[in-house]
């Protein structure tokens, strides 16, 4: 099951936090990500949960930097 459309990493980080503290994590399973390049992040256990939470927060505070253009692209090592 995927979770709500993409806003912001900031958002996103939000939604992903509030399904740790719910566990809603163990149903969810993935998440939209909007933009030039969509896509889906998708997870099957809590570790690769927290790694992603951990890539979706590091989005959103370049996201929030004084000098943030408007564009972050998804890059991940696999796994998502």
């Amino acid at each position: 099951m995927t979770t709500g459309a993409f806003t912001t990493w900031s958002d996103l980080a939000r939604t992903m936090q509030d399904d740790l503290a719910s566990g809603n994590w163990r149903t969810v399973h993935s998440y939209s990500v909007g933009g030039p390049a969509p896509c889906t992040l998708q997870y099957r256990s809590l570790p690769e949960f927290m790694a992603l939470l951990a890539m979706v927060e590091a989005r959103a505070a370049q996201e929030s930097a004084p000098d943030f253009n408007g564009q972050l692209m998804v890059v991940t090592r696999g796994g998502f």
